[in-house]
């Protein structure tokens, strides 16, 4: 079952997934926008909301949560499905060789992605399509990558990070917890947890609201 009935593109990369693992089936889909509930998306049910997992026919379903508006967003509603007794496996493209590399649970990872040896994905992080992340880097929990990001080696993100489509962050920096990097930011230096970061070379121009 996958959280958020909205993008195209997870159904069909839950196709390329199926067969790849023919053993798996997408049930359908959760969604807390109650105008989307009991209606069909793309062809699947939407069965309800996040506390529809609760019901015993679901009990032995797994869960990936597709929502990517923002990392805290994603947090939250990764956090509630858990609340509900969620179990959590992963939805990489596949194409992606994750060989060498070191991944958690409740990945959603789009096509294209390059993860380089030795690179650490925590727990519920979401990857989109042609992002780069370089060797030894690693991305903390329920942080999210936009398209086409180049993250080079032995940097370090916090959780719940958000890096914008395109941006780019040299080597050896440091991401703090919650930090929004702007879209098309090359960040030179380390960056301060829960500010945002804009522009070339990226600086910090306020914090995050609702952090």
């Amino acid at each position: 079952m996958i959280l958020g009935a909205n993008n195209p593109e997870l159904i069909r990369l839950f196709k390329r997934f199926q067969k790849a693992n023919p053993e798996w089936k997408l049930v359908g889909f959760l969604d807390n926008d109650k105008t989307k509930q009991h209606k069909d998306f793309r062809g699947y049910n939407v069965v309800g909301g996040s506390e529809a997992i609760k019901d015993e026919k679901y009990k032995n379903h797994y869960v990936v949560n597709g929502i990517t508006r923002d990392a805290i967003t994603r947090r939250d509603t990764t956090l509630e499905l858990i609340e509900y007794g969620a179990r959590f496996t992963n939805l990489i493209h596949p194409n992606v060789d994750t060989e060498d590399a070191i991944l958690g649970k409740g990945l959603y990872i789009q096509e294209s992605v390059i993860i380089q040896p030795e690179a650490v994905i925590r727990d519920h992080v979401a990857i989109n399509g042609g992002s780069i992340i370089s060797h030894e880097t690693e991305v903390g929990e329920f942080s999210f990558i936009a398209p086409g990001c180049v993250i080079s080696g032995k940097v370090t993100i916090g959780n719940t990070v958000l890096i914008g489509t395109g941006a780019v962050v040299k080597p050896r920096i440091k991401i703090g917890e919650g930090a929004v990097i702007g879209s098309g930011a090359v960040v030179t230096k380390d960056v301060e947890p829960y500010t945002v970061s804009v522009g070339c070379p990226a600086r910090a121009i306020r914090k995050v609201v609702n952090e």
